[in-house]
């Protein structure tokens, strides 16, 4: 019976492995004399036969109480079953979020290389005196660009301000009542 999935397995390595391995695997593996089946075969009998003979007669009665003991109680099962679906999906969820992390992370480092490897390829063709230059114009024009948003952010916050005529602080409370929640 334990020889079924590893002849399988040995049939589906054929095509992989050279014959010297299959052979070797098959006379080690698959022979039924073997050290590994004769191994395996004495651990599976001696480990069936200390559960049924020697552990089983001993760990029974607690088995027979703690049955009996859950049949009069089906709230703890109830309880078990729901810590276990909890478990499950704090254990999914973790998971899934390694699955993200790792992947934004492998997208981040395939562009931070790219953009190294696009400003070599730049300076490798167009000169390094040239490639700087180009920087230095891009990296002002980027510049430029922030201070224009960081100027339109700041005026229409200013005006939010101004339209809410300073309101806040002013002792109201949420939702504009006197003495709520906001006074101390």
């Amino acid at each position: 019976m334990a020889n079924i999935p590893l002849s399988y397995l040995v049939h589906l390595l054929e095509g992989i492995l050279p014959p010297s391995a299959i052979t070797f695997l098959q006379t080690h593996l698959l022979d039924p004399t073997s050290p590994f089946n004769t191994t395996l075969t004495k651990s599976y009998s001696f480990l069936s036969n200390f559960l049924t003979y020697q552990l089983w007669p001993v760990l029974e009665p607690t088995m027979d109480k703690l049955a009996a003991y859950l049949h009069d109680s089906p709230q703890i099962i109830s309880v078990a079953v729901l810590l276990g679906v909890i478990f499950l999906v704090v254990q999914i969820l973790s998971f899934v979020n390694r699955v993200i992390r790792f992947w934004t992370r492998m997208a981040m480092r395939l562009v931070f290389w790219s953009f190294i490897g696009v400003l070599v390829s730049m300076a490798w063709q167009r000169g390094l005196e040239q490639s700087v230059k180009d920087v230095v114009v891009l990296g002002s024009a980027v510049y430029g660009w922030v201070q224009g948003v960081v100027g339109v952010w700041v005026r229409e916050y200013e005006a939010a301000q101004r339209a809410g005529g300073g309101q806040q602080g002013q002792g109201q409370g949420y939702g504009g009542s006197k003495g709520g929640y906001g006074r101390y």
